[in-house]
C-alpha cells in the first residue's frame, strides 16, 4: 500500500514547526509497512485534492493565511468531495479559520467581513488585536486520551456547531465557550499546536488507522508501542494537571 500526503503551503503555513507533524506522521505509516509519499503544494501549484489520501495544513502569520486562502479556495469544491469520501485531514493552528464562512473585524460594533472562507462549516471568525495563548488540556469523545498541547490565536469563533474537543484546561474557541476545534467525517481541525501529533500519541495513532483504513478496511494495522511518546505525553499532562490543583 502507498499512502499519498499533501502538505499544504508548507512554506507560508509552517510557523511553529508543523513540519514534525509530517514527519512523525510517515514515520509511524511506514512502521505499519506502509509506503508515504509526501507532496509539498503551495500558491499557484496545480493539484487534485483526490489524488491524495490525506491532507495536511498548519500555521502561519494572518498575511500568509489570507494567501493561502484566497489560492485555496479554487479547490473548494474538490475539498467537499474529500470530505464526503471519507478521507482524512487535519488543519492546525490558525488554518482552521479558513473552513468557516468568513472572517472579520469588530468595527464600531459591527462587523467588517475580511475574507469569505470556504463555508466547509458555519462558523465565523472574528480577527482580534492582541493574541490569546495558553497551553491546553481537552478531552474528545473521540478519543480515550485527553489532548494536551499549546494555543496561540489571534481570533474568536462563533456560532460552530461541530466542535472537536471540550476544553478541561486553557481557552476555548471565544471567551464564552468551554469547546474548541471542528470535525466534519475524517476532516479534523483545531487551534492546537505542539505539534498535536508528536504530543499527542493517542491521537496520532486514530489519525493513522484512520488513513490506512479508509484506504483499506481490510489492512492488518499492528497494534506498536511507543514507549518513549507515551512517556513525554504522560510527563506533559502531569506537568499541567498540577496547575490545575
Amino acid at each position: 500500500m502507498t499512502i499519498k500526503i499533501l502538505h499544504l503551503y508548507n512554506d507560508l503555513m509552517n510557523l511553529y514547526g508543523e513540519y514534525g507533524n509530517i514527519n512523525i506522521l510517515k514515520s509511524h505509516l511506514e512502521d505499519q509497512n506502509v509506503q508515504v509519499e509526501v507532496s509539498n503544494k503551495t500558491i499557484n501549484d496545480d493539484y487534485n485534492l483526490m489524488d491524495y489520501d490525506f491532507i495536511y495544513c498548519g500555521s502561519g502569520l494572518n498575511s500568509h493565511l489570507d494567501l493561502a486562502l484566497n489560492d485555496f479556495k479554487k479547490h473548494k469544491d474538490e475539498l467537499k468531495q474529500y470530505i464526503d469520501s471519507n478521507k482524512v485531514s487535519l488543519f492546525t493552528g490558525n488554518s482552521l479559520e479558513m473552513l468557516g464562512k468568513k472572517i472579520y473585524i469588530l468595527e464600531d460594533n459591527e462587523e467588517k467581513d475580511l475574507q469569505e472562507g470556504l463555508g466547509i462549516f458555519n462558523f465565523k471568525v472574528q480577527r482580534l488585536k492582541d493574541c490569546k495563548t495558553n497551553d491546553i488540556i481537552y478531552d474528545s469523545e473521540l478519543l480515550n486520551d485527553t489532548i494536551v498541547g499549546f494555543v496561540n490565536k489571534q481570533a474568536n469563533i462563533y456560532d460552530n456547531d461541530s466542535h472537536l474537543f471540550k476544553v478541561k484546561f486553557g481557552i476555548g474557541e471565544n471567551e464564552k465557550s468551554d469547546y474548541e476545534g471542528a470535525k466534519l467525517n475524517n476532516l479534523y481541525a483545531t487551534y492546537v499546536i505542539g505539534p498535536i501529533l508528536v504530543r499527542n500519541p493517542h491521537f496520532l495513532k486514530k489519525i493513522v488507522e484512520d488513513i490506512i483504513k479508509s484506504k483499506d478496511s481490510s489492512y492488518d494495522i499492528k497494534d506498536i508501542p511507543y514507549e518513549n511518546e507515551e512517556e513525554g505525553y504522560n510527563l506533559v499532562l502531569n506537568e499541567l494537571m498540577n496547575r490545575i490543583g
